[in-house]
C-alpha cells in the first residue's frame, strides 16, 4: 500500500482531520447565515380600455394595435431610472423587476420583488401596485387622452406570502463546504510532509557525488602519484591513463 499518497498522510495526521471537519462545519454555518434566502413576492396586473369599441382613436394608444403595446411602454416607464425613483422615494426598499408577462396572452404586467425579509417584500409589492395606476394615468394625460377613454388597471392576482428561495444560500454553503475540505487535505499533506523532511532529512536527498567518488579506483599519474576519477568529469579520468601508455 502507497503511504505517500494523501490517503498514507491522512492515515499519519488523522488528528488533523476532526479540526478540519470543525473548521468546515463553521464555514458551512457561517455561509448560510451570511448569505440568507430570498422571499420572493409576485402580482399580475390586467390593462383594460374604457374607451368603446366604435372610438379607438380617442386613446392614441390603443390605435398602436391593442393593449400589448400600452402594456410594454408601461413596464419600460415603472422600469426606468426616474420611474425606480419615484419608488424608492415612497418607501420601496426591496428589488423588484415590471415586464410583460411572456406566460399570458394578453395586455398583463408580471410584477416581482425580492427581498431578505418577508416584510420588506410585501411592502414594496404593495407601493408598486399602487404607484402602477397613477404612472398609467400620467402616461395618457401627456398625449392628451380624456378621463373617460384612458385605460385601467386591475390587479388580478397578488401573493399573500412570500415564496423562499435559496438557490444563493445554496450555493454559498457548497463553496464553503468544498472549500474547507480542500483546505483541510492541503494543510494535512503539508504538515504530514514537513513532519517526515525533519525525521528523516536525506529522505529529500538524491545520492551524494562524494559518496559515489568514494567507490571509484584511483588511478596512477606518470609521477606515481594517485588521482581519484570524478564521476562527473569522465574525460579527466582518461587522460593519465593515455599518458601513462
Amino acid at each position: 500500500m502507497d503511504d505517500d499518497g494523501v490517503l498514507g498522510a491522512i492515515r499519519r495526521r488523522w488528528l488533523l482531520l476532526p479540526i478540519g471537519v470543525a473548521v468546515t462545519l463553521v464555514l458551512i454555518l457561517a455561509a448560510a447565515r451570511l448569505v440568507p434566502g430570498q422571499y420572493v413576492v409576485t402580482a399580475r396586473a390586467l390593462l383594460v380600455p374604457s374607451t368603446p369599441a366604435d372610438e379607438p382613436l380617442a386613446n392614441p394608444y390603443l390605435a398602436l394595435g391593442g393593449l400589448e403595446p400600452a402594456t410594454s411602454v408601461l413596464a419600460r416607464t415603472m422600469s426606468s431610472a426616474e420611474g425606480t425613483r419615484e419608488l424608492r422615494r415612497s418607501g420601496a426598499t426591496g428589488d423588484f423587476t415590471i415586464d410583460q408577462d411572456a406566460l399570458t396572452a394578453g395586455p398583463v404586467l408580471l410584477v416581482e420583488v425580492r427581498d431578505d425579509t418577508a416584510d420588506v417584500a410585501l411592502g414594496t409589492l404593495t407601493l408598486v401596485l399602487q404607484q402602477l395606476p397613477k404612472t398609467l394615468r400620467e402616461l395618457q394625460s401627456q398625449v392628451g387622452v380624456p378621463a373617460g377613454s384612458m385605460i385601467k388597471s386591475a390587479v388580478i392576482s397578488q401573493d399573500v406570502r412570500p415564496v423562499v428561495v435559496r438557490r444563493s444560500q445554496v450555493r454559498a454553503v457548497i463553496v464553503a463546504a468544498a472549500g474547507g475540505a480542500g483546505g483541510t487535505l492541503l494543510v494535512i499533506c503539508l504538515v504530514d510532509a514537513f513532519i517526515r523532511r525533519r525525521r528523516d532529512p536525506s529522505a529529500a536527498d538524491g545520492p551524494s557525488v562524494r559518496s559515489v567518488a568514494e567507490y571509484e579506483p584511483a588511478h596512477l599519474l606518470p609521477d606515481g602519484k594517485k588521482q581519484r576519477r570524478d564521476p562527473t568529469s569522465p574525460q579527466q579520468s582518461q587522460a593519465p591513463t593515455d599518458a601513462a601508455l
